[in-house]
């Protein structure tokens, strides 16, 4: 059971990539990418960068909603109910997955912006800088 359900997180992170920071990403003309802000309070910068789980940079640099994104992320939660078995596809099962994909989006924002930070202020961390 553990190889089948780890092959489903896989094949829905695969589908979140390819709608959401490929097709729709082009089509709605937004730039995935998570940029670091680096600098300012640990507040300040946790919320943009939980932020940008919905707020997403047009191609032209302004912020707008996160269309492809959120609309990735449906698309990808809806694809679950093609290869989950029978007693998971539910409505609650499609949901779950949807708000569980914007969280670890806003999740990994925060590991974006903080480790290298914490890589850096921890001398015995150091070992894991890619430089």
């Amino acid at each position: 059971a553990f190889g089948e359900k780890f092959g489903a997180a896989m094949l829905r992170r695969a589908s979140v990539r390819v709608f959401s920071d490929g097709i729709l990403a082009g089509a709605f003309h937004q730039d995935p990418r998570y940029y670091r802000i680096g600098q300012g309070s640990i507040l300040h910068r946790s919320l943009l960068a939980v932020r940008e789980a919905v707020i997403r940079r047009s191609d032209d640099g302004t912020n707008q909603f996160n269309y492809s994104g959120i609309a990735g992320r449906a698309a990808a939660a809806a694809l679950t109910i093609t290869y989950y078995p029978g007693p998971s596809v539910t409505a609650k099962v499609v949901g779950d997955t949807f708000w569980t994909s914007i969280a670890t989006d806003a999740g990994g924002n925060l590991v974006l912006e903080f480790l290298p930070s914490i890589v850096h202020k921890f001398p015995i961390m150091k070992k894991l800088r890619l430089e």
